[in-house]
C-alpha cells in the first residue's frame, strides 16, 4: 500500500529529526513534511477508490452467485418436469428432482454467504487500514 509507505516515511522523518535540547520536541524540515502530506492527500483518493472497487466486486460476486443459483434452480426444475413427464417411475422422479432442487438451493445459499463473507472481510480490512492510516496522520499532525 503506497499510502502506508508514505505514512511510514512521515513517521521516519519525525523519528529521525533532531531533538531540541531538554525537550521531547523535534525540529522538522517543513518542506519535507509538507511534501509527504501532499503525497498522502494525492494517494488517499486512490485508497478510497480501491475500497469502492472491493465493494463493487462484492456486489458483482453476489449477483453472479444469485444468477448462478437461479440458473441451477431453473435447471433442476426443468429436470424435475422432464422426469415427471416420462412417468416411468413418478415417485422416484419426484424424489430425485426435489433432492436436486434442494441441493441447488443449498449450494446457491452457500455461494451467496461465502461471497458475502469474503467481501465483508475485505471491506473490514480495508476500512481498518484506512482508519489506522487516518489515525496516524492525525496523530502526526497533532504532534507537528
Amino acid at each position: 500500500m503506497e499510502l502506508m509507505a508514505l505514512i511510514d516515511m512521515l513517521e521516519e522523518v519525525v523519528d529521525n529529526s533532531p531533538k531540541m535540547l531538554l525537550s521531547s520536541k523535534v525540529l522538522i524540515n517543513k518542506n519535507q513534511m509538507f511534501d509527504l502530506i501532499k503525497e498522502i492527500r494525492i494517494k488517499l483518493p486512490d485508497e478510497i477508490k480501491k475500497a469502492e472497487w472491493v465493494n463493487d466486486k462484492r456486489d458483482n460476486i453476489i449477483n453472479e452467485a444469485r444468477i448462478e443459483a437461479e440458473n441451477m434452480i431453473k435447471s433442476a426444475e426443468e429436470k424435475f418436469n422432464e422426469l415427471v413427464r416420462e412417468c416411468e417411475v413418478t415417485r422416484v422422479a419426484n424424489e430425485n428432482a426435489q433432492l436436486i432442487i434442494n441441493s441447488a438451493r443449498e449450494y446457491a445459499k452457500e455461494l451467496r454467504l461465502g461471497a458475502k463473507e469474503y467481501v465483508e472481510i475485505m471491506l473490514l480490512e480495508t476500512e481498518k487500514k484506512l482508519n489506522d492510516s487516518l489515525e496516524r496522520l492525525h496523530s502526526d499532525m497533532k504532534q507537528m
